[in-house]
């Protein structure tokens, strides 16, 4: 699948070359990039709409597929290419002996836990994991006399003083024992060090040997904290200054599927504790079985087996690996958005304050820019009106629960698509008329905006009428099987969610697992009512599914338009300053570009 002639492959490397220079320099992006490329090559053409805003993905498409363009635009053979990139990326960094020695532990453990269907492409990805151990223990041979840190040495000789084996359990211990590695020394680790980290874990009690899969260590940790306390496991996460990284930024900058499940129990156990309560109650299973459902589907979607196995000694270095990685990404973007403000407009005040008139190439520096920071502003833009659109539906439904008298008849008039499609628009219009409102008074009376408010809504409004319709007839599809299943006659949404005890609008905001696992757990209270319970029950379970998968679908196709009708508005007004020369507004442009990602 990743194979190229010799004149593919020629073209491919020519193109890399600059890439793998900046590589020898950046190490920790090109670390990040690397595992970015290696979760690229498990990705899908059916699932390709799912990837286009994950961080992985905008990475690897902006550094390694060659273009510049419009990312929303990606089709099948942009994703084969840019796999094919990611391929020889892998293997050049490998060659050249760019990557670091945990690195090269990491990389292979993600390409070992790759699902793919096929055959032959598994084979490739084994014999390149194979590739890259045989060059960790080249290098290991190399640097074998290199000295080993005083402190990690003296470390290893007391560790069964520790006690360890008594205080922690295994999977505690296997994050205490990285833990402590990392505070004794934070990164560049020679081969020989990485090789008395796995001496801990076997100095520990842990079966270093023993290969683990995914599956289980989340199953094995979550067990875990069941026993131990959610507060013990988390110290076990906190960086040296006390804080715990957030999920959301170890979710869009570390494409490692093991790391990435420790902060998303982390997420999951605390935010969404009570939903993952009444899904358990939807499911009739514990809360622990639930959250376990719930991590596994996560990383499952990353296109990751998460029944491959890789040895314990070899996670211990990728835990440590991924540890340091995301906490040096993290105080690098602390850094950049505490400077980015003041650095931006000392440099565009330069220009601004002097009325120097810029030249060709000044004006392409600036307008290259300004676009590269619109895909970015872009997601925040559309997060903050998906927000207001989606809270603006929340208040519908808060209403329609206060309204007990409201008969089913009703519920589907009130619920239609064109309903909730109108209060869309007008979130829809609320939030681009505060953006208009902004750009107005920061680019003045010369830029026309009314006809992109005008096209921004209309389609918006265009898009929310035809894409909520599955999603608002698969609730009242859900409603009819509920009650069947209850051998009764249909009761309303508050009815239902008022006897499972859950507030609706807070269910909503998360998408129908609340509303549904609510109904479900009403239905599933009243089973004693039940006739032909097992046959009507797999029929509800049928029609939850469903609706699950019509608001997913609802979710992406408003997102993507959102973003695609922001993009283009965004676009325009950069295309406008850029024609008109006028340096001025668009340096200030770029600054508030720039503060509202920092804000953000």
């Amino acid at each position: 699948m990743y194979e190229l002639t010799l004149t593919e492959q020629n073209k491919v490397d020519a193109q890399l070359e600059r890439k793998l220079e900046w590589a020898r320099t950046h190490q920790l992006e090109a670390e990040q990039l690397a595992l970015d490329a290696t979760r690229l090559l498990s990705c899908t053409a059916d699932r390709l709409e799912d990837y286009r805003n994950q961080g992985f993905f905008k990475r690897c498409w902006y550094s390694l597929s060659g273009k510049n363009g419009d990312m929303q635009r990606a089709n099948q053979h942009d994703l084969l290419a840019m796999q094919q990139y990611s391929w020889r990326y892998i293997n050049l960094l490998n060659e050249r002996n760019i990557l670091l020695a945990h690195s090269m532990i990491t990389v292979k453990n993600n390409l070992l836990t790759l699902a793919i269907k096929e055959e032959e492409t598994r084979n490739e990805i084994k014999r390149m994991a194979e590739k890259v151990y045989d060059r960790f223990v080249a290098l290991e041979d190399r640097m074998h006399e290199v000295e080993v840190s005083t402190n990690i040495h003296r470390w290893l000789l007391t560790l069964d003083t520790l006690d360890y084996d008594e205080r922690y359990t295994p999977y505690f211990r296997l994050l205490r024992i990285v833990n402590d590695f990392i505070l004794l020394k934070d990164g560049n680790w020679s081969p020989q060090e990485l090789r008395y980290l796995q001496k801990a874990v076997k100095e520990a009690g842990l079966p270093w040997k023993q290969p683990i899969s995914i599956m289980n260590f989340v199953v094995g940790l979550i067990n875990e904290i069941n026993g131990s306390g959610q507060k013990r496991f988390e110290d076990l996460l906190r960086c040296k200054n006390g804080i715990i990284l957030p999920a959301s930024f170890i979710l869009e900058n570390i494409s490692t599927p093991t790391y990435a499940s420790l902060f998303s129990i982390v997420d999951n156990y605390s935010k969404s504790s009570n939903i993952i309560e009444i899904l358990a109650q939807q499911l009739n299973c514990s809360k622990d079985h639930a959250l376990k459902r719930v991590i596994l589907n996560i990383v499952v979607k990353q296109g990751v087996d998460i029944k491959a196995q890789i040895p314990l000694r070899d996670l211990a270095i990728e835990l440590l690996s991924c540890t340091s990685v995301s906490r040096q990404l993290f105080a690098l973007s602390e850094n950049e958005s505490a400077d980015s403000a003041t650095s931006n407009s000392i440099e565009f005040q330069s220009v601004i304050s002097n009325n120097i008139q810029p030249d060709g190439h000044q004006m392409e520096q600036l307008s290259e820019q300004a676009f590269e920071l619109l895909p970015e502003v872009v997601n925040v833009i559309t997060d903050d009106i998906l927000a207001t659109v989606f809270g603006d539906v929340s208040n519908m439904i808060d209403e329609y629960v206060e309204n007990e008298e409201m008969e089913p008849e009703e519920f589907a008039s009130y619920f239609s698509a064109e309903h909730v499609a109108s209060l869309l628009e007008q979130g829809m219009e609320k939030a681009v008329s505060e953006i208009l409102e902004q750009m107005a008074s920061e680019l003045g009376e010369d830029y026309s905006l009314e006809v992109d408010s005008k096209y921004i809504t209309d389609s918006f409004r265009f898009a929310a009428t035809k894409s909520m319709k599955p999603y608002l007839n698969s609730i009242l599809v859900v409603e009819k099987a509920g009650a069947t299943f209850l051998n009764a006659q249909p009761s309303t949404l508050a009815s239902l969610t008022k006897g499972a005890g859950v507030g609706v609008a807070a269910a909503a905001l998360l998408g129908p697992v609340g509303i549904l696992a609510a109904m479900g757990a009403n239905y599933l209270h009243d089973s004693v009512r039940v006739k032909s319970a097992e046959n009507a029950l797999d029929e509800f379970n049928a029609c939850v599914e469903s609706s699950l998968n019509a608001y997913d679908q609802m979710v992406s196709v408003l997102s993507q338009k959102t973003t695609e009708l922001i993009n283009s508005f965004m676009v325009y007004i950069t295309q406008q300053l850029v024609n008109n020369h006028d340096v001025d507004k668009l340096g200030k442009f770029i600054i508030e570009l720039k503060e509202a990602i920092t804000e953000c």
